[in-house]
């Protein structure tokens, strides 16, 4: 009983010191010297708090992205200047590693689900796919030039 008493003091003493100004500043300088370095960390950071709906910056939107003659689950990391997209195609069933690649916006559909149910998909090898693109209508066809009609 003292055990867990004590586990239970030094876990509260823990999370109100991370509530101060010094801790805080202490994560900021370790995410901004070290953690930025790690590959994918902001992507996995910016998950986490997706999944814990504690996001500081919006999560990356989830599209089917044109991929040669295949639709892959993907995420547009950034909207470039020119027009093109920076999208992130993840592997499966590891989505910390991927490739990325920059491409026009034509070239990619909106997925409309959450960033967790996209990631569950990949880790279970597309388990649950047929469920989860029910809603996406063109998600079968060649998507028209620029300037056709749908």
């Amino acid at each position: 009983m003292l055990a867990i008493a004590l586990l239970v003091i030094f876990c509260f003493a823990a999370g109100l010191f991370a509530r101060t100004a010094l801790a805080q500043r202490g994560v900021h300088w370790l995410e901004s010297a070290v953690l930025s370095n790690v590959p994918g960390y902001q992507f996995l950071k910016s998950m986490g708090e997706s999944l814990l709906g504690v996001e500081q910056e919006p999560a990356p939107q989830v599209v089917l992205a044109r991929i040669e003659d295949a639709w892959q689950i993907a995420f547009v990391v950034e909207r470039l200047e020119d027009g093109h997209l920076a999208v992130f195609v993840p592997g499966a069933p590891n989505p910390q590693s991927g490739s990325v690649y920059f491409m026009t916006e034509d070239r990619t559909r909106p997925a409309g689900i959450p960033p967790a149910a996209a990631l569950k998909c990949l880790t279970r090898l597309g388990a649950g796919s047929s469920a989860l693109l029910r809603e996406i209508h063109d998600f079968g066809h060649e998507a028209p030039a620029r300037g056709e009609s749908q």
